[in-house]
């Protein structure tokens, strides 16, 4: 008598298929990781750039950086900013936190009013 041929995965196909997904997925998820780490640091350089910008302004209208209200937070809320302001010059601060904070090697962005870049790795994270 011959057997009817059935449809579908057999329970060894099914579990081929599980171990090549998670080992796909133990492969790809470091690297997404480590990706969306690097691109978030470009919120840290737009805002720094972006208060730099707004405190310039400023020194050109009133001959001081100092009077003028920052923000305290990026844009995408990834870096709490900070600021040393005097009449003459300043310095932005961009440090991390949140799911940024396990950026060990970009953790800091500093920009004064000469547009020198500092931080935890200038050459690096800028």
């Amino acid at each position: 008598m011959k057997k009817p041929y059935t449809f579908g995965f057999s329970l060894i196909e099914l579990m081929i298929a599980i171990t090549v997904a998670g080992i796909l997925f133990a492969i790809a998820l470091p690297a997404y990781q480590e990706y969306m780490m690097v691109s978030r640091r470009a919120d840290a350089v737009e805002s720094l750039f972006t208060l730099s910008q707004q405190l310039e302004r400023q020194f050109t209208q009133t001959n001081s950086y100092s009077g003028l209200s920052l923000a305290t937070s990026s844009n995408g809320g990834f870096y709490t900013i900070s600021a040393e302001i005097t009449d003459t010059a300043f310095i932005l601060t961009a440090t991390a936190t949140g799911a940024q904070s396990s950026d060990s090697d970009c953790s800091t962005f500093t920009l004064n009013q000469r547009g020198e870049k500092g931080g935890s790795d200038p050459q690096g994270c800028w």
